[in-house]
């Protein structure tokens, strides 16, 4: 089947790698890059000082103050750009081309086989490889497995590092699983298309309007951050998106739109990640609307044809193996660290970065691709 949205790919794969950024910087500090040690930089360095009078010593200074910042953010970027375009897709696969046609048994079985085969395939090794290398999380994890089953982890008791990242999915799957029934009662409700329409948009506006105060009542308590309905709004914007395609369809001439959307989302994610305080508590309630800002107008400059990275056929193609990359990324990084301080932090990062990709790769080439062939059959 053609890909309707390959530009969508492309911010998968961009999304993955911001994940990637902050779970490395949360473990590695670049203390032995010195690019001045470097002869190939250094003599950048002075040629760019002695003939152009260019001094990039303020940068270097710049340079290392950042990299012993506390986070810098981009896991939290990422993941409500992973969010948005959840939303804008699921909506359109659960209600067919808007002309009033739901399907949630259809739903909920596509669902299952894209999501669970390749997650329940993590879980199974993470529990072998904890059985041999960390029995206090292993005794841990077989207490709290049911809940990691059912995706109810991030709403009991603290995430287990190994499956940390996993509390994302959570947030998708239970979403997913509430959004088809309220969508059925409101198509239960109406017999009209365009009522459907507006009742869901407006079901999807109240979330977005209610999540930053619900936030801010509750950025105080602890482990809030990984709380499923901290994060409702930006999916919600990914299915208000959806539920106005077709005004979409009508504005993508106007690349001017797209560009002033492009400028937006970019401001804002240079700003989130290099100048604003990631300081938790205080900043926790309001940081998920900017973030959210930010991923819808990137998602609308792609949708309008003004994208830079997104629209590289490779990204794109990575993009297609994102989930599998998501789902290994982190696992790999926790086998990976105890060899980080016998090679020079870049090349460590850049082997770890090709294990993980190539992880996730074989995941969707084997699991996935599996029970995506499976659920062809099932539901062509």
């Amino acid at each position: 089947m053609k890909n309707k949205y390959p530009f969508l790919d492309g911010l998968r794969i961009i999304a993955v790698l911001m994940v990637f950024s902050e779970h490395i910087h949360s473990y590695i500090l670049l203390d032995n890059f010195k690019p001045l040690d470097s002869p190939w930089l250094s003599n950048v360095y002075f040629y760019l000082l002695n003939k152009w009078h260019l001094d990039f010593t303020d940068f270097l200074i710049w340079f290392n103050n950042f990299n012993h910042r506390p986070s810098m953010g981009q896991g939290t970027l990422g993941v409500d750009l992973f969010f948005v375009i959840s939303g804008f897709l699921i909506t359109g696969l659960l209600i067919r081309g808007g002309d009033g046609n739901l399907n949630v048994g259809r739903f909920y079985i596509h669902r299952f086989l894209k999501i669970y085969p390749s997650y329940f395939s993590l879980i199974i090794v993470t529990f072998l490889y904890l059985f041999f290398v960390n029995h206090l999380q292993f005794s841990y994890l077989k207490t709290e497995l049911p809940f990691y089953l059912i995706f109810f982890q991030n709403g009991h008791g603290p995430l287990i590092g190994v499956l940390g990242h996993t509390w994302t999915l959570v947030v998708e799957e239970q979403f997913y699983f509430f959004y088809p029934i309220i969508a059925f009662i409101v198509f239960k409700a109406s017999p009209s298309a365009i009522v459907r329409k507006n009742l869901l948009m407006f079901l999807a506006v109240i979330i977005i309007v209610i999540a930053p105060i619900t936030r801010y009542h509750f950025h105080f308590e602890n482990n809030m951050a990984m709380a499923t309905f901290y994060h409702f709004d930006a999916l919600a914007l990914g299915c208000l998106l959806a539920l106005n395609e077709k005004f979409l369809i009508s504005i993508r001439h106007l690349k001017i739109l797209g560009v002033m959307f492009w400028t937006i989302g970019i401001g804002l994610y240079v700003y989130l990640t290099f100048f604003f305080q990631w300081l938790g508590g205080s900043t926790t309630w309001y940081v998920y609307d900017l973030s959210g800002l930010a991923a819808m107008n990137i998602f609308l400059a792609g949708y309008l044809g003004v994208s830079t990275l997104s629209s590289i056929k490779f990204f794109q193609w990575l993009g297609r193996h994102s989930y599998g990359i998501y789902l290994w990324h982190f696992l790999i990084l926790i086998i990976f660290f105890p060899g980080s301080d016998k090679m020079p932090p870049i090349l460590f990062i850049v082997l770890y970065v090709f294990v993980a990709l190539l992880a996730g790769i074989l995941s969707t080439w084997t699991i996935e691709k599996y029970f995506l062939n499976l659920r062809k059959k099932l539901i062509p």
